[in-house]
């Protein structure tokens, strides 16, 4: 939140930084934001607007020789005549951060070094809104301080941590989403697989009476009887050929049920008896 202020923001370099007010302007000294950037407690700025929006970034300082407590040490020897990101490396519960440039994963390390911390990424110390840059008062717990009752008509939207409890309401709210998402596409998925069973079942029962019918042996229903030729009598008791007396038909029957005489195979060799005298001609 912006105010009119007639003190003057520094990079560390001890350049005049335009565009920035003090944090808190009743004090001695103070760090710096930018106008349209928020005032941490921590004494660093949450930028919101630009390329790097949503970012902590190191502002700049009241104190143009930077030996003053209120300015902010963390990066301060990297990009000293401007602002500087601070990166997120990774997370802890206090956060571990690298100046300028994000955390390298094959080295597990900044590749910017920077005072004390050298190239190992450093915490930062949780920072709330400061909401009123006249007297630096800060927003805690989305409660106004005392401090804060007096304020200018000019406000802003701060995006604030949520509670415990608002956290765990909106995980559940989430899980059951989830499984909700889930249920629905197996529920579907399970009664299509029982209606597919149910129908090949039932296929495959009357595939099965079909082939039943189908094997059951022959019962004579075709009325096909062999012809008995000794039971033909002719119908005047004159003697005839009882073949010559059927129809065509069942001569042709006849035909296929007559038996077939064969001549033997064999046959009985008779040998002469070697023992018979040979009969000699005379002489």
């Amino acid at each position: 939140m912006a105010t009119n202020s007639t003190k003057v923001c520094y990079t560390p370099n001890g350049a005049v930084w335009e565009g920035a007010t003090p944090c808190n302007q009743t004090a001695d000294e103070s760090h710096c934001c930018g106008v349209n950037d928020f005032c941490l407690s921590n004494g660093h700025c949450l930028q919101a607007e630009g390329a790097y929006a949503n970012r902590i970034g190191r502002g700049t300082c009241t104190d143009s020789s930077w030996r003053s407590e209120a300015c902010p040490y963390e990066c301060n020897d990297i990009r000293t005549d401007q602002d500087c990101a601070l990166l997120l490396a990774y997370e802890t519960p206090d956060g571990s951060f690298c100046c300028d440039r994000g955390f390298n994963t094959e080295t597990q390390s900044c590749p910017t070094a920077s005072g004390k911390f050298g190239t190992t990424p450093f915490n930062m110390t949780l920072g709330r809104v400061i909401w009123n840059r006249t007297d630096g008062s800060i927003m805690q717990n989305g409660t106004l301080l005392p401090s804060q009752v007096q304020l200018s008509e000019a406000q802003t939207t701060v995006t604030l941590r949520p509670s415990p409890s608002s956290s765990a309401t909106s995980n559940s709210n989430d899980v059951t989403a989830v499984a909700a998402g889930i249920a629905v596409p197996l529920g579907i998925l399970l009664l299509a697989s029982l209606a597919t069973i149910f129908f090949l079942w039932s296929k495959l029962k009357n595939l099965k009476k079909q082939i039943q019918k189908s094997d059951t042996p022959y019962d004579g229903a075709s009325g096909y009887k062999p012809i008995d030729m000794h039971s033909l009598t002719p119908q005047n008791g004159a003697a005839t050929d009882p073949y010559t007396a059927l129809p065509k038909y069942q001569r042709d029957q006849y035909m296929h049920q007559a038996p077939v005489n064969e001549a033997p195979v064999e046959r009985e060799l008779v040998e002469a008896d070697a023992r018979m005298p040979v009969q000699e001609l005379g002489t």
